[in-house]
C-alpha cells in the first residue's frame, strides 16, 4: 500500500492539493501528522485489516475537523467507518494474491477527476514538472 500512497501523493502534489495519505506505519507518515488541520484532506488506504496507525490518523483527522477519504477493499473496514467519503475497490482475483488493478484505476481516476474540474488551472503547473 505504501507504493499506492506514494503515487497518489505525487499526483495530488502535481495538482497542488493539500493532502496527507496514510497507508502504512512509517517515520515519514508520523512526521506529517502534526500538519493535519481543517484544510488538509486526509486519505486512508487499506487492504484487509488496517494498521492501527491508519485508524489513529483517521480519528485524529476527524478530531481536527479535517475532511477524510477512505480507499479500501472492505465495506466493514475501520478506515471506511472513520471517513466522511468512502471509495471501495475490488481486490478479488482467481489467483492467490490480491489484485491491485482496481486500486490503481481508482487512484488515477480520482486524480484525473480533480484535474478535469479545472484543466486550465492545472495545465501550467503540470507542464512545469514535465521533463524536457
Amino acid at each position: 500500500m505504501a507504493f499506492f500512497a506514494s503515487y497518489l501523493r505525487h499526483l495530488l502534489m502535481l495538482l497542488d492539493l493539500r493532502a496527507e495519505i496514510v497507508a502504512s506505519p512509517s517515520q515519514e507518515a508520523l512526521g506529517r501528522l502534526s500538519r493535519i488541520d481543517e484544510r488538509t484532506l486526509v486519505i486512508g488506504l487499506s487492504a484487509g485489516r488496517p494498521h492501527p496507525l491508519i485508524t489513529r490518523t483517521m480519528k485524529l483527522a476527524r478530531h481536527r475537523k479535517a475532511p477524510t477519504l477512505a480507499i479500501t477493499d472492505a465495506t466493514l473496514s475501520e478506515v471506511a467507518r472513520l471517513a466522511r467519503i468512502r471509495l471501495y475497490y475490488s481486490s478479488n482475483t482467481p489467483a492467490f494474491v490480491r489484485s491491485h488493478a482496481a486500486l490503481l484505476s481508482l487512484i488515477q481516476s480520482l486524480a484525473y477527476g480533480v484535474y478535469a474540474r479545472d484543466a486550465q488551472q492545472y495545465d501550467g503547473r503540470i507542464k512545469a514538472f514535465r521533463l524536457k
